[in-house]
């Protein structure tokens, strides 16, 4: 209470719970968490990600969630989206990559 007014943050945060952004990238951090796991150790191609979200509902379902507006369920949509979400936290989970020029970087979920 605040001036005899409810908290003003308790509706920010509700609106940033409700945040459809931020739905996704808490999507895509659990399912790849629960698919491929997290730390540097676990670094993937976004091709090689495709391919183990084939075998994971979860994970398949988050990707074509983020990769539906883009092209299409594939590495290149994919890694657009990743790219615009990277290091942007959900608790204490994000994405992280190591980028390489010619293409065939490697993502994973860092924890901070």
């Amino acid at each position: 209470m605040w001036l005899g007014k409810a908290d003003p943050v308790d509706s920010m945060e509700l609106q940033r719970d409700l945040d459809p952004a931020r739905i996704e990238r808490s999507a895509m951090l659990s399912a790849w968490s629960d698919a491929i796991g997290v730390g540097d150790d676990k670094r993937l191609t976004l091709a090689k990600v495709i391919e183990v979200a084939r075998e994971h509902e979860e994970l398949h379902d988050a990707i074509q969630m983020v990769t539906s507006k883009k092209q299409g369920f594939d590495a290149r949509s994919l890694g657009l989206w990743l790219r615009d979400h990277k290091g942007n936290a959900i608790g204490n989970l994000r994405f992280d990559s190591d980028p390489h020029s010619k293409g065939g970087s490697k993502w994973w979920i860092e924890e901070i």
